[in-house]
C-alpha cells in the first residue's frame, strides 16, 4: 500500500488473520498486515481500530444480520441463505457478514464494508476452514476455490449450489496458509479449480499454491478479459461463467508447455550459424550459433588459449559481435594487449617494444569500437561474483559471446570443501542456466588430466578424449561441443579434433593449424593460410 507515513513498529500480531508478527504500525495512525493485507485507517498502539475493538458486536443483531439478495453483484437470496452470507448496518454503514467455522462451529465473522472495501474480523479467525467448506463432504469430483466470498457465491449460484465452491479467508495473500491448514479436505477432490483473480497477486498465489496438490489435479480459471468470477457473471451472464469453470486450463508449472501451443515456436527461423576463423571446425558445426557452450581442451602449452582468442577476435572484428573476455591467467593489460597483437600480427611479448603511437592506433582500430569487454579479476574468489560479472557483460554491455579462460583456474580458486568435482558441477550448472536464460554463446577452456598408463604424453602427441577432461562429467554433459587440440611434434603442427558435437553430431579431425613464432598467430593450413616457415612462402617458392 502506498503511503507517505513512517514505520513506527512492526512484528505485531494481526487480529484479522491470526499472524503472530505480520502487522506494522505507522506514524499517521494506520496499520497494515503483510500477511493478509488488512488495512486499518485509525489504529491504536496494538494496530487495532481506535474507534471500536475488533471483536465488537453489531448493533441490534450481533454478528447475525439478515439474508437479502445482493443485487449489485447479481447474487440471489437463495444463494446467500445457502452459504449464510448476511447483510446488516454497522453504525449506519451497510456491511456484508460471512461466517467462518472450525469443527462445524462458527468461530469468526468476516465483515466487509462497502467503503474502500475494508474488512475486519469478529471472533477467533485463526485456523478457520475455507468459507463454505461446511456445506460439502470431502471426496467429491470437483472443487472450485476463489479468493473472496462474492466470487464463491457467483460460482456456486451458476451451478445451482450443487457443486462445491469455497473461498479463502484472507484472499490471495493468505492463500498458502489457508489451503495448507485445510490441505487434507481440499486434496480429497478429484479436480481442484483455482478461480483466483486475474491480476498479479492472484496469479502469483496460483503459482504458490498449485504445487501443494497432486500433479494433474489443479486447473486454473480465466475470465475472458475480466478480473474475476463476479465481474464475468455481471458482464456476460451465468452461461459464460459456467463455461469458464468447465474450460479451466490444466495448471502447468513454468517451463512445461503443451505441444499444441508450439506452432508459433516451430515456425520461428533459428539463428543461422556464422563461420569462424577455423573453416573445418565451422563446417562440422554447420556454423557457430549462440545459446551454446563450446568447451576447448588440450595439454598445457598446446595453444588452446591462442585458438580461443583467435576465434573471439574474429567474432568481434569480422562479424561485429560484442565479446566479453574473462582471461583469468592474464592481467587486464595482458588480456587487452593480446588482441592488439593479433591485429598487428605480432607475438604479445613483442608488443612492449611498440612505440606509443602504434599502441594508440591499434587501440583505435580494435578496442575503441566497444566490441571488447574485459574482466579485471584480481581479488575475486566467488562463483556468484564471477557469474554476476558475466551477467553484467551480457545485460548491460550487450555482449553476445563470452570467453572464459579458463574453468580450471576458477575451480582451483573456488574449491568447495576440497571437492573439485562438486565445484565444477556447481559452476557448469550455473553457466548452463545462464547460457539458456540469456542466449549468449560461451567459449570456455578446461584442462586435461595427466595421461594414465603407458603411451605418449600430451607434449608427445597424445590425442585427447572425453574421458580425459579434468574434474567432472558435468564438463562433458553440460557442454554442446567439446573440442580438443593436440600437437604433432614431428611436423610441428597442431590439430583440432571434435570430441562432442550436439548441433550436427559430426566428430573427428577438423582443422590442421600452424603456429607462427614471428606473428604469434595459430592459423589453419588452407589455401588462404598456407603452411610456411618463417613467413617465407613467396621468396622461397618463386619459380
Amino acid at each position: 500500500m502506498e503511503t507517505e507515513s513512517n514505520l513506527v513498529t512492526k512484528g505485531l500480531p494481526c487480529n484479522s488473520c491470526g499472524s503472530s508478527d505480520g502487522l506494522a504500525l505507522y506514524d499517521d495512525g494506520h496499520s497494515w498486515c503483510f500477511v493478509c493485507n488488512e488495512y486499518v485507517h485509525d489504529a491504536d498502539a496494538n494496530g487495532l481500530p481506535k474507534e471500536e475493538p475488533a471483536a465488537r458486536a453489531l448493533p441490534d443483531e450481533p454478528a447475525e444480520g439478515t439474508f437479502r439478495p445482493i443485487k449489485s453483484r447479481g447474487i440471489t437470496l437463495e444463494t446467500c441463505k445457502h452459504y449464510g452470507y448476511a447483510v446488516d448496518l454497522w453504525d449506519g454503514q451497510p456491511v456484508h457478514i460471512a461466517s467462518y467455522r472450525k469443527g462445524g462451529e462458527v468461530t469468526a465473522k468476516h465483515i466487509r464494508f462497502a467503503k474502500d472495501k475494508d474488512f475486519i474480523w469478529q471472533g477467533d479467525a485463526k485456523g478457520v476452514e475455507l468459507f463454505g467448506q461446511h456445506l460439502w463432504k470431502s471426496g467429491g469430483k470437483r472443487l472450485v476455490i476463489t479468493e473472496g466470498e462474492i466470487d464463491c457465491l457467483s460460482i456456486a449460484q451458476v451451478q445451482d449450489c450443487r457443486w462445491p465452491a469455497v473461498s479463502l479467508p484472507s484472499g490471495a495473500a493468505g492463500a498458502v496458509k489457508a489451503l495448507t491448514d485445510n490441505l487434507e479436505w481440499v486434496e480429497s477432490f478429484e479436480d481442484i479449480v483455482l478461480a483466483f483473480d486475474d491480476d498479479k497477486a492472484g496469479q502469483d498465489a496460483v503459482a504458490k499454491v498449485a504445487p501443494l496438490f497432486t500433479p494433474g489435479k489443479v486447473r486454473v480459471m480465466h475470465y475472458d478479459g475480466r478480473k474475476d468470477a463476479n465481474e464475468l457473471l455481471l458482464a456476460a451472464g451465468p452461461k459464460k461463467l459456467t463455461s469458464a469453470i468447465y474450460q479451466a486450463d490444466n495448471w502447468r508449472p513454468d517451463g512445461i508447455i503443451n505441444g499444441k501451443d508450439l506452432l508459433k515456436v516451430l515456425l520461428e527461423k533459428p539463428e543461422p550459424g556464422i563461420d569462424i576463423i577455423y573453416p573445418k571446425l565451422s563446417e562440422m558445426h554447420n556454423g557457430w550459433t549462440r545459446k551454446r557452450i563450446y568447451l576447448f581442451t588440450s595439454g598445457s602449452g598446446m595453444g588452446k588459449s591462442t585458438a580461443v582468442h583467435e576465434i573471439a577476435h574474429d567474432l568481434a572484428m569480422r562479424h561485429g559481435a560484442k565479446v566479453g573476455i574473462l582471461a583469468l591467467e592474464d592481467s587486464l593489460r595482458e588480456a587487452a594487449m593480446r588482441h592488439l597483437a593479433i591485429a598487428k600480427n605480432l607475438p604479445p611479448y613483442l608488443m612492449d617494444e611498440q612505440p606509443p603511437e602504434v599502441i594508440e592506433a591499434l587501440h583505435r582500430q580494435v578496442l575503441k569500437s566497444g566490441r571488447f569487454h574485459f574482466y579485471d579479476h584480481w581479488g575475486s574468489s566467488d562463483i556468484e561474483v564471477l557469474l554476476g560479472k558475466i551477467r553484467y557483460m551480457i545485460v548491460a554491455e550487450r555482449c553476445e559471446w563470452i570467453v572464459l579462460d579458463h574453468i580450471s583456474i576458477v575451480v582451483s580458486g573456488l574449491d568447495i570443501g576440497g571437492d573439485e568435482r562438486k565445484t565444477i558441477d556447481v559452476l557448469m550448472t550455473k553457466l548452463r542456466s545462464l547460457v539458456e536464460e540469456t542466449g549468449i554463446g560461451l567459449i570456455a577452456i578446461v584442462h586435461l588430466k595427466r595421461p594414465q598408463g603407458s603411451g605418449p604424453t600430451w607434449a608427445e602427441g597424445r590425442k585427447p578424449a572425453l574421458t580425459d577432461l579434468r574434474g567432472s562429467a558435468a564438463l562433458e554433459q553440460l557442454s554442446d561441443s567439446v573440442i580438443g587440440i593436440w600437437n604433432d611434434p614431428e611436423l610441428d603442427q597442431s590439430h583440432i579434433t571434435v570430441l562432442k558435437n550436439r548441433r550436427t553430431g559430426k566428430k573427428g579431425e577438423a582443422d590442421t593449424l600452424k603456429y607462427s613464432y614471428e606473428t604469434g598467430r595459430l592459423l589453419p593450413i588452407t589455401p588462404e593460410f598456407p603452411e610456411t616457415e618463417n613467413n617465407e612462402w613467396e621468396s622461397n617458392n618463386d619459380f
